[in-house]
């Protein structure tokens, strides 16, 4: 290296001045000491041979850690110690200093003097010298040698590290340089600088390739070429030294081959050597305009296709849905022709040709169609969207797409673009997320439709079922209260009869009025059952406070006999300091009546029947009548309380009935604005409980 020569020369004088027989200048580098020069004045061979001895290995320069440790070099320099007349042989006691020792030894040298190189404290190298016999160092030192050696060879070194650090810096502004004008080549926009008198300087890849200028053509000329005739002066005039008027924004560049450019203009002042500099920018407009115009147009495809989307979500009438789709069809890809070929349920062939046109006449006549056209067919039996090239344009403009859900074909969609354009990868999938929106929309009106005609079936059904239930309570409360009345009128003079008020009877004829004064009642009672059940309202009660013990002992008496006969006992346990309840007497003793009337059917001989009654909070009182007998099953504990229902399940029941008896005891508790519910299971009895109001 060329700055190593002074280091070189360095070591000459060393060997000149003080007679020395080898010279060696290491230099700081970092962390590392480098060997830089070697003079030896034996033969020019003699370096080599050191090094060579040295390194073990081909002759060359090395470097050596700083490390007084494992190095002898660094522990000679960081000691910073002048020492002269060194003999060869004491290395050995130093850090690694028998290889150094051998080194020496291989040229007879027998002594070396170290100088070390610092300049402030800080240490910039080491001067090596080596002689074959003792030296007088006295003189050496006496004449000044050492110190001009010395600061010589500090002087040379700063010199080296300064010429080092200027190639660098210039290698490095280099680097720069290059990487700015590569930078700039490869912008996006095109740049221009310009001297005092605006004419051009320096232009980059950009504005060559937009200008179709070379640049020997546009170096040195003014600036004004590039732009058009009527305002060239204008923009000169300011774009010169001194030049600070107004310029717009917007200007147009005039290309070498004549066509007008489009082009947003931006400047910046610089100064370089005194020289002011003008910088220009010039953005493409016309590149900027396409995007800003494909953007326009993908925004408002994706707008056309959301509110498509939305709007088919809401739909739930096919011909609506169809409407949908075949105009935001022909919105998104702006198309010359659209139309829908509907599939016909249960004809795999046969589909239903309709067109926007065909929408807006009510009474068009209907078109079936078997599709054979080849882009048609390939979408069917493929399922997906074909894009077919018109031979008569050239132009892929004809795009086919199946409408599917699941791989069930609903329809196949037909568009068809201008004769002159073609359809571009967006509008391809624009048109194809339309078809899955639709098809899934046209499924969904299907399904609806389905849905709709089985509502109005069920709601013409259940119509059809009110009226006849309406029939049916009709008929009933209009039987009941005509047989109401002779009821009672046969019950009175079977009564007459009995109390032989026209005359003694003997005991058989007793047994047989009793027999039927019996039926009658039962009879009369049905009677009344259908009327509570039918038409019974608070309205129709009589409220009071009723003492329920006493409401109880009533209903126990009247089916005690009943209770004798299947040897059933019934207890009682009511809780102390009962409150009156709030209802009317003759029906809640119907309905306590009832339910004991219920308890003894179901129970089997010798079993045991409970009425208990208890205030479960602060406003209501719990009445519960609990058996023991056959049960009920679980899903049918609320249907139990419907009119005509009947637990049957292959039990033998030993009393008839028309399953109005817990229908009309429900009836009778809620105009009470009371609640009654049953719990049971199979085989372990059931409970009937039934909630009541206190009296206040």
């Amino acid at each position: 290296m060329e700055s190593y020569r002074l280091l070189e020369e360095t070591c000459h004088m060393a060997l000149e001045l003080l007679g020395c027989d080898l010279a060696w200048l290491l230099a700081v580098e970092g962390e590392q000491l480098h060997s830089r020069a070697l003079v030896s004045a034996k033969s020019s061979s003699a370096a080599d041979v050191f090094l060579w001895q040295l390194h073990g290995k081909a002759a060359q320069h090395s470097s050596f850690p700083l490390n007084v440790n494992t190095n002898l070099l660094a522990y000679l320099l960081l000691s910073d110690e002048l020492r002269l007349n060194l003999p060869i042989s004491e290395l050995r006691y130093l850090p690694d200093g028998v290889r150094f020792m051998r080194a020496f030894g291989q040229l007879r040298h027998n002594y070396i003097h170290i100088l070390p190189l610092y300049e402030s404290g800080t240490p910039l190298g080491l001067l090596v010298l080596a002689t074959d016999t003792f030296a007088d160092a006295a003189h050496w030192q006496q004449a000044h040698f050492i110190e001009v050696l010395t600061a010589y060879a500090r002087t040379s070194l700063q010199n080296v590290r300064l010429a080092i650090s200027i190639a660098a810096r210039e290698a490095q502004m280099r680097a720069d340089r290059d990487f700015l004008k590569r930078v700039l080549d490869t912008m996006g926009d095109s740049l221009l600088v310009l001297d005092e008198e605006a004419h051009i300087r320096y232009v980059n890849n950009r504005l060559l390739l937009m200008s179709g200028y070379a640049r020997e053509e546009l170096y040195g000329n003014s600036v004004g070429m590039l732009f058009p005739a009527e305002a060239r002066e204008t923009i000169v005039r300011n774009l010169q030294r001194g030049g600070r008027g107004t310029l717009s924004f917007s200007q147009q560049l005039i290309t070498r081959f004549g066509r007008a450019v489009p082009v947003l203009m931006s400047r910046a002042t610089t100064y370089s050597d005194g020289v002011e500099h003008t910088i220009l920018v010039l953005s493409d407009l016309t590149e900027q305009k396409l995007r800003e115009q494909a953007l326009e147009r993908q925004s408002e495809r994706l707008r056309i296709l959301n509110q498509a989307v939305q709007a088919l979500g809401a739909a739930f009438e096919q011909k609506d849905v169809i409407a949908l789709l075949l105009s935001a069809a022909r919105n998104v890809a702006e198309c010359q022709h659209v139309q829908l070929f509907l599939s016909v349920p249960d004809q795999a062939d046969l589909f239903e040709v309709i067109t926007e046109q065909d929408l807006q006449e009510p009474e068009r006549n209907t078109s079936f169609v078997c599709l054979e056209q080849a882009a048609v067919e390939q979408a069917t039996r493929q399922r997906h969207s074909w894009l077919e090239e018109q031979a008569s344009t050239g132009h892929l403009n004809l795009l086919t797409l199946p409408l599917t859900v699941a791989d069930h074909l609903i329809g196949v969609l037909e568009v068809q673009a201008h004769s002159e354009s073609h359809f571009s990868r967006d509008e391809v999938e624009f048109l194809e997320n339309l078809a899955a929106a639709a098809a899934a929309a046209l499924e969904r009106a299907s399904l609806y439709q389905s849905l709709k005609q089985r509502a109005n079936a069920l709601q013409q059904a259940y119509d059809e079922l009110r009226e006849a239930e309406r029939l049916k309570d009709n008929l009933l409360q209009s039987l009941s209260h005509e047989l109401k009345t002779p009821l009672h009128k046969i019950i009175m003079q079977l009564q007459i009869l009995d109390d032989e008020m026209y005359g003694s009877l003997n005991d058989d004829q007793h047994h047989s009025l009793r027999a039927a004064l019996r039926w009658s009642a039962q009879l009369a009672s049905i009677v009344d059952e259908i009327v509570i059940v039918q038409a019974l309202s608070a309205e129709d009660l009589h409220f009071a406070a009723i003492d329920l013990e006493r409401l109880a002992s009533q209903a126990i008496r009247k089916v005690r006999m009943l209770a004798g006969e299947l040897q059933l006992e019934i207890t009682v346990r009511l809780s102390p300091h009962l409150p009156p309840v709030r209802g009317d007497e003759r029906h809640l003793l119907t309905v306590i009546e009832q339910l004991l009337d219920n308890a003894i059917k179901f129970s089997p001989e010798g079993a045991q029947i409970e009425l208990s009654a208890q205030q479960d909070s602060a406003d209501t009182v719990v009445v519960c009548v609990r058996d023991h007998g056959i049960g009920i099953p679980t899903d049918q504990l609320e249907r139990i309380f419907e009119r005509g229902y009947q637990v049957e399940g292959g039990i033998t029941r030993r009393f008839g009935g028309v399953g109005l008896g817990l229908a009309m005891v429900r009836r009778i508790v809620e105009a009470h604005n009371g609640r009654v519910w049953a719990e049971s299971a199979l085989g372990e009895g059931s409970a009937f409980y039934v909630q009541l109001p206190i009296w206040t």
